[in-house]
Protein backbone atom coordinates (compact mmCIF):
# COMPACT_ATOMS: atom_id res chain seq x y z
CA UNK A 1 0.00 0.00 0.00
CA UNK A 2 1.36 3.46 -1.10
CA UNK A 3 2.21 6.46 0.90
CA UNK A 4 -0.59 8.44 -0.64
CA UNK A 5 -3.06 5.34 -0.24
CA UNK A 6 -2.01 5.35 3.47
CA UNK A 7 -2.78 9.11 4.34
CA UNK A 8 -5.89 8.80 2.50
CA UNK A 9 -7.32 6.33 4.00
CA UNK A 10 -6.47 7.95 7.58
CA UNK A 11 -7.74 11.20 6.74
CA UNK A 12 -10.92 9.20 5.86
CA UNK A 13 -11.09 7.70 9.06
CA UNK A 14 -10.79 10.62 10.98
CA UNK A 15 -13.63 12.42 8.88
CA UNK A 16 -15.74 9.05 9.85
CA UNK A 17 -14.99 9.55 13.76
CA UNK A 18 -16.25 13.21 13.78
CA UNK A 19 -19.41 12.27 11.88
CA UNK A 20 -19.89 8.85 14.94
CA UNK A 21 -19.47 11.98 17.38
CA UNK A 22 -22.07 14.02 16.15
CA UNK A 23 -23.99 11.23 15.30
CA UNK A 24 -24.42 9.47 18.60
CA UNK A 25 -24.94 13.49 20.06
CA UNK A 26 -28.51 13.18 18.35
CA UNK A 27 -31.89 12.23 19.45
CA UNK A 28 -32.58 8.37 19.88
CA UNK A 29 -33.78 6.28 16.52
CA UNK A 30 -37.40 6.10 15.37
CA UNK A 31 -39.22 2.52 15.01
CA UNK A 32 -41.10 1.89 11.81
CA UNK A 33 -44.56 1.08 12.13
CA UNK A 34 -46.18 -0.24 9.03
CA UNK A 35 -43.98 1.37 7.37
CA UNK A 36 -40.63 3.25 7.12
CA UNK A 37 -40.98 7.47 7.22
CA UNK A 38 -39.55 8.48 3.60
CA UNK A 39 -37.93 11.96 3.79
CA UNK A 40 -34.93 13.45 2.43
CA UNK A 41 -31.09 12.79 2.34
CA UNK A 42 -29.96 16.27 3.39
CA UNK A 43 -32.69 16.32 5.93
CA UNK A 44 -30.52 13.32 7.64
CA UNK A 45 -27.00 14.99 6.16
CA UNK A 46 -26.78 13.63 3.33
CA UNK A 47 -25.85 15.46 -0.07
CA UNK A 48 -28.42 13.93 -2.20
CA UNK A 49 -26.17 14.24 -5.48
CA UNK A 50 -23.22 12.44 -4.45
CA UNK A 51 -25.73 9.64 -2.37
CA UNK A 52 -26.96 9.48 -6.14
CA UNK A 53 -23.25 8.87 -7.56
CA UNK A 54 -22.72 6.13 -5.03
CA UNK A 55 -25.54 4.19 -5.93
CA UNK A 56 -25.15 4.85 -9.52
CA UNK A 57 -21.51 3.26 -9.48
CA UNK A 58 -23.04 0.28 -7.05
CA UNK A 59 -25.76 -0.55 -9.32
CA UNK A 60 -23.50 -0.42 -12.23
CA UNK A 61 -20.54 -2.60 -10.67
CA UNK A 62 -22.93 -5.38 -8.75
CA UNK A 63 -24.63 -5.95 -11.92
CA UNK A 64 -27.62 -7.94 -12.24
CA UNK A 65 -30.65 -6.30 -10.92
CA UNK A 66 -28.34 -3.06 -10.23
CA UNK A 67 -30.04 -0.78 -7.34
CA UNK A 68 -33.53 -1.51 -8.02
CA UNK A 69 -34.32 -3.76 -5.37
CA UNK A 70 -31.88 -1.29 -3.08
CA UNK A 71 -32.46 0.61 -0.03
CA UNK A 72 -31.00 2.83 2.46
CA UNK A 73 -32.12 3.70 6.20
CA UNK A 74 -30.57 6.37 8.34
CA UNK A 75 -31.18 7.98 11.74
CA UNK A 76 -34.13 5.27 11.00
CA UNK A 77 -35.77 7.35 7.64
CA UNK A 78 -36.16 5.73 4.35
CA UNK A 79 -33.66 7.98 2.51
CA UNK A 80 -32.72 6.24 -0.12
CA UNK A 81 -35.16 3.17 -2.41
CA UNK A 82 -35.16 1.45 -5.46
CA UNK A 83 -37.45 0.84 -7.71
CA UNK A 84 -38.78 -2.14 -6.72
CA UNK A 85 -38.00 -2.89 -3.21
CA UNK A 86 -41.18 -4.94 -2.60
CA UNK A 87 -39.30 -7.86 -4.73
CA UNK A 88 -39.66 -11.12 -2.93
CA UNK A 89 -37.15 -13.84 -3.05
CA UNK A 90 -34.48 -15.91 -1.14
CA UNK A 91 -31.50 -14.63 0.09
CA UNK A 92 -29.16 -16.93 0.38
CA UNK A 93 -26.60 -17.22 2.75
CA UNK A 94 -28.23 -13.97 4.42
CA UNK A 95 -30.32 -16.49 6.47
CA UNK A 96 -27.32 -17.75 8.35
CA UNK A 97 -27.41 -14.54 10.52
CA UNK A 98 -31.34 -15.60 11.25
CA UNK A 99 -30.27 -18.75 12.23
CA UNK A 100 -27.24 -17.49 14.63
CA UNK A 101 -29.58 -14.78 16.34
CA UNK A 102 -32.18 -18.29 17.68
CA UNK A 103 -28.52 -19.08 19.00
CA UNK A 104 -28.40 -15.90 20.71
CA UNK A 105 -32.03 -16.31 22.07
CA UNK A 106 -31.16 -19.58 23.25
CA UNK A 107 -28.06 -19.38 24.99
CA UNK A 108 -30.04 -15.76 26.48
CA UNK A 109 -32.89 -18.17 27.63
CA UNK A 110 -29.78 -20.27 28.99
CA UNK A 111 -30.83 -23.23 27.48
CA UNK A 112 -27.45 -23.75 25.90
CA UNK A 113 -23.94 -21.62 25.61
CA UNK A 114 -21.44 -21.28 22.95
CA UNK A 115 -19.42 -24.07 24.70
CA UNK A 116 -22.15 -26.73 24.46
CA UNK A 117 -21.08 -30.22 22.74
CA UNK A 118 -23.51 -31.01 19.28
CA UNK A 119 -23.72 -33.93 20.67
CA UNK A 120 -25.00 -33.91 23.47
CA UNK A 121 -28.40 -33.10 21.55
CA UNK A 122 -27.18 -35.14 18.74
CA UNK A 123 -25.63 -38.56 20.40
CA UNK A 124 -25.55 -40.01 16.99
CA UNK A 125 -23.35 -37.25 15.98
CA UNK A 126 -19.51 -39.27 16.60
CA UNK A 127 -20.60 -42.75 15.75
CA UNK A 128 -18.31 -42.98 12.68
CA UNK A 129 -15.80 -40.06 13.38
CA UNK A 130 -14.89 -39.33 17.51
CA UNK A 131 -13.55 -35.96 16.33
CA UNK A 132 -16.96 -35.01 15.95
CA UNK A 133 -17.61 -35.31 19.41
CA UNK A 134 -15.66 -31.98 20.19
CA UNK A 135 -18.14 -29.83 17.81
CA UNK A 136 -19.43 -26.69 19.90
CA UNK A 137 -21.69 -24.43 19.35
CA UNK A 138 -19.38 -21.92 18.61
CA UNK A 139 -17.54 -24.17 16.20
CA UNK A 140 -20.69 -24.29 14.11
CA UNK A 141 -21.51 -20.36 14.20
CA UNK A 142 -18.01 -19.30 13.13
CA UNK A 143 -17.69 -22.33 10.33
CA UNK A 144 -14.83 -23.88 12.24
CA UNK A 145 -16.47 -27.34 13.27
CA UNK A 146 -14.83 -29.25 10.38
CA UNK A 147 -18.04 -30.61 10.11
CA UNK A 148 -19.08 -32.75 6.75
CA UNK A 149 -21.23 -35.12 5.26
CA UNK A 150 -22.27 -36.66 2.17
CA UNK A 151 -25.50 -34.21 0.52
CA UNK A 152 -26.29 -30.70 2.00
CA UNK A 153 -28.89 -31.44 4.43
CA UNK A 154 -31.58 -33.29 4.68
CA UNK A 155 -32.75 -36.69 2.61
CA UNK A 156 -36.11 -38.65 2.84
CA UNK A 157 -36.25 -37.29 6.65
CA UNK A 158 -33.35 -38.66 7.72
CA UNK A 159 -30.06 -36.97 8.65
CA UNK A 160 -27.63 -36.74 5.81
CA UNK A 161 -24.02 -39.18 6.21
CA UNK A 162 -21.42 -37.68 8.10
CA UNK A 163 -18.41 -38.24 6.45
CA UNK A 164 -14.64 -37.41 6.97
CA UNK A 165 -13.86 -34.58 8.88
CA UNK A 166 -12.33 -31.32 7.34
CA UNK A 167 -10.34 -31.00 10.17
CA UNK A 168 -10.16 -31.09 13.74
CA UNK A 169 -12.92 -28.80 15.18
CA UNK A 170 -11.18 -25.15 15.80
CA UNK A 171 -8.73 -25.52 13.60
CA UNK A 172 -9.65 -24.55 10.54
CA UNK A 173 -12.01 -21.84 8.83
CA UNK A 174 -13.87 -23.30 6.05
CA UNK A 175 -16.90 -21.97 4.58
CA UNK A 176 -19.42 -24.97 4.85
CA UNK A 177 -23.02 -25.19 4.37
CA UNK A 178 -23.41 -29.19 5.64
CA UNK A 179 -22.34 -27.84 9.60
CA UNK A 180 -24.87 -24.76 8.90
CA UNK A 181 -27.64 -27.54 8.59
CA UNK A 182 -25.92 -29.39 11.49
CA UNK A 183 -26.19 -26.51 13.31
CA UNK A 184 -29.71 -25.78 12.21
CA UNK A 185 -30.88 -29.35 13.54
CA UNK A 186 -29.21 -28.96 16.75
CA UNK A 187 -30.27 -25.68 17.70
CA UNK A 188 -34.14 -27.28 16.75
CA UNK A 189 -33.02 -30.19 19.14
CA UNK A 190 -32.17 -27.27 21.99
CA UNK A 191 -34.98 -25.76 21.30
CA UNK A 192 -37.66 -28.23 21.28
CA UNK A 193 -39.66 -26.56 17.95
CA UNK A 194 -38.76 -25.10 14.80
CA UNK A 195 -36.56 -22.29 14.76
CA UNK A 196 -38.57 -20.35 12.75
CA UNK A 197 -41.38 -20.62 15.34
CA UNK A 198 -39.02 -19.51 17.60
CA UNK A 199 -37.43 -16.32 15.50
CA UNK A 200 -41.16 -15.57 14.64
CA UNK A 201 -42.04 -15.69 18.10
CA UNK A 202 -38.89 -13.50 20.00
CA UNK A 203 -37.88 -11.60 17.23
CA UNK A 204 -39.90 -11.38 13.39
CA UNK A 205 -43.29 -10.56 15.78
CA UNK A 206 -42.54 -7.58 17.16
CA UNK A 207 -40.44 -5.66 14.38
CA UNK A 208 -42.68 -6.25 11.88
CA UNK A 209 -42.20 -8.75 9.88
CA UNK A 210 -44.74 -9.65 7.56
CA UNK A 211 -43.58 -10.43 4.20
CA UNK A 212 -41.13 -13.56 5.13
CA UNK A 213 -40.91 -17.08 5.08
CA UNK A 214 -37.90 -19.64 6.32
CA UNK A 215 -37.79 -22.62 4.32
CA UNK A 216 -37.39 -25.84 5.56
CA UNK A 217 -36.01 -29.51 4.55
CA UNK A 218 -38.00 -32.22 6.48
CA UNK A 219 -38.87 -33.30 9.81
CA UNK A 220 -36.79 -34.98 12.31
CA UNK A 221 -37.20 -36.58 15.39
CA UNK A 222 -41.21 -35.32 14.99
CA UNK A 223 -39.32 -31.68 14.29
CA UNK A 224 -39.47 -29.28 11.32
CA UNK A 225 -36.39 -28.84 10.34
CA UNK A 226 -35.51 -25.11 8.88
CA UNK A 227 -32.39 -24.49 6.36
CA UNK A 228 -30.53 -22.82 8.09
CA UNK A 229 -27.54 -22.44 5.48
CA UNK A 230 -29.97 -20.63 3.25
CA UNK A 231 -28.40 -22.99 0.08
CA UNK A 232 -31.71 -24.01 -1.12
CA UNK A 233 -34.75 -23.57 1.34
CA UNK A 234 -33.61 -20.55 3.15
CA UNK A 235 -35.15 -17.40 4.27
CA UNK A 236 -37.70 -15.26 1.63
CA UNK A 237 -37.82 -11.81 2.40
CA UNK A 238 -38.31 -7.97 0.38
CA UNK A 239 -35.85 -5.34 0.53
CA UNK A 240 -37.77 -3.35 2.58
CA UNK A 241 -38.56 -5.53 5.31
CA UNK A 242 -35.05 -7.03 5.16
CA UNK A 243 -33.92 -3.52 6.47
CA UNK A 244 -36.26 -4.36 10.24
CA UNK A 245 -33.81 -7.30 10.52
CA UNK A 246 -30.63 -4.79 10.45
CA UNK A 247 -32.24 -1.74 12.09
CA UNK A 248 -32.29 -4.45 15.08
CA UNK A 249 -28.94 -4.81 15.08
CA UNK A 250 -27.55 -1.41 14.21
CA UNK A 251 -30.19 -1.01 17.73
CA UNK A 252 -27.94 -2.99 19.69
CA UNK A 253 -31.16 -5.79 19.69
CA UNK A 254 -33.34 -2.96 21.12
CA UNK A 255 -36.96 -2.52 19.16
CA UNK A 256 -38.28 0.29 20.66
CA UNK A 257 -38.78 -0.04 24.32
CA UNK A 258 -38.25 -3.61 24.70
CA UNK A 259 -34.41 -5.69 24.39
CA UNK A 260 -34.83 -8.64 22.31
CA UNK A 261 -31.90 -9.93 22.15
CA UNK A 262 -28.81 -9.24 24.55
CA UNK A 263 -27.23 -6.56 23.53
CA UNK A 264 -23.95 -8.48 24.36
CA UNK A 265 -24.88 -11.39 21.79
CA UNK A 266 -25.20 -8.40 18.98
CA UNK A 267 -21.56 -7.57 19.96
CA UNK A 268 -20.28 -10.86 20.24
CA UNK A 269 -22.04 -11.84 17.33
CA UNK A 270 -20.41 -9.03 14.60
CA UNK A 271 -17.06 -8.90 15.79
CA UNK A 272 -14.84 -10.99 14.10
CA UNK A 273 -14.64 -14.57 15.69
CA UNK A 274 -11.84 -16.56 14.03
CA UNK A 275 -8.12 -15.90 14.35
CA UNK A 276 -5.82 -15.34 12.00
CA UNK A 277 -3.62 -17.79 13.47
CA UNK A 278 -5.62 -20.77 12.06
CA UNK A 279 -5.69 -22.40 8.83
CA UNK A 280 -8.50 -21.44 6.21
CA UNK A 281 -10.12 -23.18 2.93
CA UNK A 282 -12.45 -21.85 0.53
CA UNK A 283 -13.07 -18.65 1.44
CA UNK A 284 -10.70 -16.80 4.30
CA UNK A 285 -13.21 -15.61 6.86
CA UNK A 286 -9.89 -15.53 9.51
CA UNK A 287 -10.23 -11.62 10.97
CA UNK A 288 -13.85 -10.85 9.50
CA UNK A 289 -16.11 -13.87 10.81
CA UNK A 290 -18.57 -13.43 13.70
CA UNK A 291 -21.54 -15.56 14.74
CA UNK A 292 -22.22 -15.99 10.64
CA UNK A 293 -21.71 -12.04 9.93
CA UNK A 294 -18.96 -10.45 7.99
CA UNK A 295 -17.00 -8.03 9.83
CA UNK A 296 -14.82 -5.01 9.25
CA UNK A 297 -11.83 -6.68 10.84
CA UNK A 298 -8.31 -6.86 9.94
CA UNK A 299 -7.23 -9.86 7.47
CA UNK A 300 -4.20 -11.59 6.74
CA UNK A 301 -2.66 -8.63 4.98
CA UNK A 302 -3.00 -6.05 7.56
CA UNK A 303 -6.00 -4.67 6.05
CA UNK A 304 -9.46 -4.18 7.16
CA UNK A 305 -12.15 -5.63 5.40
CA UNK A 306 -13.63 -2.43 4.35
CA UNK A 307 -11.53 0.58 4.25
CA UNK A 308 -13.21 2.78 3.81
CA UNK A 309 -16.19 1.72 6.15
CA UNK A 310 -16.16 2.74 9.87
CA UNK A 311 -14.27 -0.11 11.94
CA UNK A 312 -17.62 -1.70 13.49
CA UNK A 313 -19.41 -2.05 9.92
CA UNK A 314 -20.89 -5.68 9.60
CA UNK A 315 -22.90 -7.60 7.07
CA UNK A 316 -25.61 -10.66 6.23
CA UNK A 317 -24.18 -11.40 2.69
CA UNK A 318 -25.48 -14.00 0.12
CA UNK A 319 -25.45 -15.92 -2.88
CA UNK A 320 -27.11 -13.44 -5.67
CA UNK A 321 -25.14 -10.44 -4.26
CA UNK A 322 -27.76 -10.07 -1.27
CA UNK A 323 -26.46 -8.11 1.41
CA UNK A 324 -27.34 -6.11 4.42
CA UNK A 325 -24.99 -3.78 5.45
CA UNK A 326 -25.23 -2.32 9.20
CA UNK A 327 -23.24 1.13 9.70
CA UNK A 328 -23.04 1.41 13.13
CA UNK A 329 -20.99 4.59 12.97
CA UNK A 330 -22.88 5.87 10.32
CA UNK A 331 -26.51 5.30 11.96
CA UNK A 332 -27.46 3.09 8.88
CA UNK A 333 -28.56 0.01 7.59
CA UNK A 334 -28.66 -0.49 3.60
CA UNK A 335 -29.86 -3.19 1.68
CA UNK A 336 -29.15 -4.56 -1.40
CA UNK A 337 -31.03 -7.75 -2.93
CA UNK A 338 -31.25 -9.69 -6.64
CA UNK A 339 -31.75 -12.31 -7.89
CA UNK A 340 -29.20 -13.51 -10.05
CA UNK A 341 -26.07 -11.59 -9.87
CA UNK A 342 -22.93 -13.40 -8.46
CA UNK A 343 -19.75 -12.24 -7.82
CA UNK A 344 -16.58 -13.46 -5.94
CA UNK A 345 -16.10 -12.32 -2.67
CA UNK A 346 -13.19 -10.36 -3.45
CA UNK A 347 -14.53 -8.76 -6.29
CA UNK A 348 -17.53 -7.58 -4.24
CA UNK A 349 -15.40 -6.49 -1.58
CA UNK A 350 -13.61 -3.91 -3.69
CA UNK A 351 -16.91 -2.70 -5.02
CA UNK A 352 -18.44 -2.24 -1.27
CA UNK A 353 -15.26 -0.82 -0.36
CA UNK A 354 -15.31 1.70 -3.47
CA UNK A 355 -19.18 2.47 -2.56
CA UNK A 356 -18.22 3.31 0.83
CA UNK A 357 -15.68 6.09 0.07
CA UNK A 358 -18.06 7.34 -2.32
CA UNK A 359 -21.08 7.32 0.29
CA UNK A 360 -18.51 8.46 3.18
CA UNK A 361 -17.99 12.13 0.79
CA UNK A 362 -22.18 12.51 0.67
CA UNK A 363 -21.89 12.48 4.54
CA UNK A 364 -22.32 16.34 6.61
CA UNK A 365 -19.88 15.85 9.28
CA UNK A 366 -21.81 18.74 11.23
CA UNK A 367 -25.25 16.91 11.10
Amino acid sequence: MSSIEIAEILLFCAFSTVIQMTANSQQPNIFPEEDWQETSPESQGINSVMLAEAMNYLGNELGGSGVSESLIIRNGYLIWKGSNIDAYHKIWSCTKCFTSTVLGLLIQDKKCTLDTFAVEYLPTLDDKYPEYAKITLRHLATMTSGYDAIGIGYDDNRWNIPTTPLAEPGAKYQYNDNAMNLFGYVLTLIAGEPICDLFKRRIADHIGLTQWYWGCWGIMDGLLINDASGYLAGIHITPRQFARFGYLFLNNGKWKDKQLIDKSWIDQATTNQVPLSIEYANYDGRGRYGFNWWTNGIMSNNKLNWNFAPSKTFCAMGGGTNYCFVIPEWDMVIVRMDKEAHLSLSRSNQIWDSFFYKLGKSLDPNH
